[in-house]
This record gives C-alpha cells, sequence and structure tokens, in this order.
C-alpha cells in the first residue's frame, strides 16, 4: 500500500512538473546545477548562450511543448543563424539539459537534438620560415619583456592566456622546464560585462611541463626577474590577453608581415615540430591535447615545402 502510495506521488509530480514548469525555469536550474561541477569560465560560456540565444528562443514554451518537431525548427534557426561551431556548442547544452529535464520527471521521453556538422574548417595560417626568421630577429634584437613573451610562444607553442599568466617563478632555467599552471581570459559576467580571470588551466592535460629549448635559455637569463613577477612585463602586473594581441600586431607591422593572430605562433610551432621530426606523441603533450588525433588534425598542417621534400624521397625502381 505504502509504495502505491509513493508511485503515485512521483507520477502526481511529473505530471505536476510537466504542465506548470517553462523551459526558461529549468535551463535556470540547470544552471545552477553546473555552476556546482564546472570552473568559472566554463559556466559563464554555458550562461551565455543559454540566456541570449536559448532563452529568447524558448521564452513562451512550457515543458509539455518540448517535442522533436519543436528541436527540429530550433536547429533550423540556429544553423542559419551563427558559425557551425557555435552551432556545435549549442547543441550539446541542449541535449544536456534536455538529459537534465528526463531524470528529474520533467518530460516523459528521452529527447535529443540530432545533428552532426560537418562544415570543413579552412586551414590555420602559418608563419612561412622567412616570415619567421624576419620575426625571431626582430624579437631577438634589442629585446624586452614583452618580445620575449612572444618569442616564448614562438618556440614552445604555448597559448596567449598561458603565456599572459606565465610568471618565473614558473621556469626552471636549471632543470630546463617551463610550467603551465594558470591561464587569463576575459569573460562575460552575470551582468552582462567582461571581466579578467586568472585561472588554472581549463583540463587536466593543459597543466603541464614544457622542456625548454635550448635557444630560448640566453634570453630567459637576461630577462630574468622575481619569482612572482609576470614574464610578459617584468613586475607583478600582468599583461591583458587583449592588449597582448594588439602588440604582436604591432610588432608584426614593424616586421612587415601580415596581420597574423595570436593563435598563429601556435600554429607555427606545431607545424615547425612535425617538420623537424618531432614525435607526435611528445609534441601532443607539449601542446596540452588530450590526444594525439587533436594535434595531427588540428595543427599540424604540411608545408608544401615539406610535402615537396617527401615526394622527392621516390626515385625510379
Amino acid at each position: 500500500m505504502f509504495e502505491e502510495q509513493i508511485e503515485t506521488i512521483g507520477r502526481n509530480k511529473s505530471e505536476y512538473f510537466e504542465n506548470t514548469v517553462s523551459v526558461q525555469n529549468l535551463m535556470q536550474q540547470w544552471l545552477e546545477y553546473k555552476k556546482l561541477f564546472v570552473k568559472k569560465s566554463t559556466f559563464c560560456c554555458y550562461q551565455r548562450i543559454v540566456t541570449k540565444i536559448l532563452m529568447p528562443y524558448l521564452k513562451d514554451i512550457r515543458m509539455n511543448d518540448i517535442n522533436d518537431e519543436l528541436l527540429n525548427e530550433l536547429l533550423f534557426q540556429l544553423i542559419h543563424s551563427y558559425h557551425s561551431k557555435t552551432v556545435t556548442d549549442i547543441i550539446v547544452i541542449v541535449n544536456q539539459i534536455l538529459q537534465f529535464a528526463y531524470e528529474r520527471g520533467y518530460i516523459r521521453n528521452q529527447l535529443k537534438l540530432h545533428c552532426k556538422i560537418t562544415k570543413k574548417k579552412p586551414l590555420p595560417e602559418v608563419l612561412s620560415h622567412e616570415e619567421q626568421q624576419k620575426l625571431t630577429n626582430f624579437l631577438i634584437s634589442d629585446s624586452d619583456s614583452s618580445k620575449l613573451g612572444v618569442l616564448i610562444c614562438l618556440y614552445t607553442g604555448i597559448r596567449l592566456g598561458e603565456i599572459c599568466g606565465l610568471q618565473w617563478k614558473d621556469i626552471n632555467i636549471q632543470s630546463g622546464i617551463i610550467k603551465i599552471k594558470r591561464t587569463i581570459q576575459r569573460i562575460s559576467n552575470s551582468k552582462g560585462k567582461t571581466e579578467i580571470l586568472i585561472d588554472t588551466p581549463k583540463t587536466a592535460s593543459s597543466a603541464r611541463e614544457i622542456p625548454i629549448p635550448e635557444i630560448l635559455i640566453p634570453y630567459l637569463e637576461k630577462h630574468m626577474s622575481a619569482t612572482d613577477a609576470y614574464v610578459t612585463t617584468g613586475t607583478e602586473k600582468y599583461t591583458q590577453p587583449r592588449t597582448y594581441q594588439l602588440r604582436l600586431k604591432a610588432y608584426l607591422r614593424c616586421c612587415e608581415l601580415p596581420d597574423y593572430h595570436f593563435h598563429t605562433l601556435r600554429h607555427t610551432f606545431a607545424t615547425r615540430a612535425i617538420e623537424l621530426g618531432f614525435d607526435p606523441k611528445s609534441l601532443s603533450e607539449i601542446l596540452g591535447h588530450f590526444d594525439v588525433k587533436t594535434t595531427l588534425a588540428l595543427y599540424v598542417h604540411p608545408s608544401m615545402e615539406l610535402k615537396q621534400k617527401e615526394m622527392n624521397k621516390f626515385s625510379f625502381l
């Protein structure tokens, strides 16, 4: 008898939720739940997509209105309104919200947004050998802390946020190791404004140790500062990523080079590493990737010069 009462209460609760809870209310519950388990930067990304994209579209929808037809209509709107990467991110979030709703009895059936975005990404830009040499010569002549940071990125492949967060206590010249322990990024907060966030790297693989190439050691020794000082400033004040991106563009103009993005330095390092015969697994760990496939698929793009060199290995049989 008691078990039947509990079952009836559960069924009534499910029917209550299904008929009264709005999609907006459910998404807010999901955000509060995710806030307990993800990093602040990840949560801000979730919050932006939910509040700026999903809530306006689903503002008058209740849970008992959710069905495959509505989800397909949502998908159609997304594909025609946003870049493929953004659509992929939104689909992941929508499916997590639907799973959250199902597990808590807010919907009776498991629903899922089905779509595989297959749009081919353009190959990332990579400095040519001549461009890299030109930029390197500029950075090591009359060098300072800011130029040193760019030089480190060019020859280690670390990210923009990672170089902005790098402090001298993270570099051990004697052991030849750079430790990536923090990153600096600008995120959107709940008030619709942006703020600087200093945090640990996003993933376990991003928190890593990178061997220092010998060519960098003289320049590191020249500019070494107090342990709590940031490498790009030589003081305890950090450089904001946006500011450092603009500084790189100024350096490129001085070298009469194209207006490359900061991530081009990382692409260039990975490409040069493969050209030099790096072990892919070692390179993957240096870049802070979860697996080798990511390294080979996203960052390594052999130049035409390397392809020609490989083709010239053929001889008449």
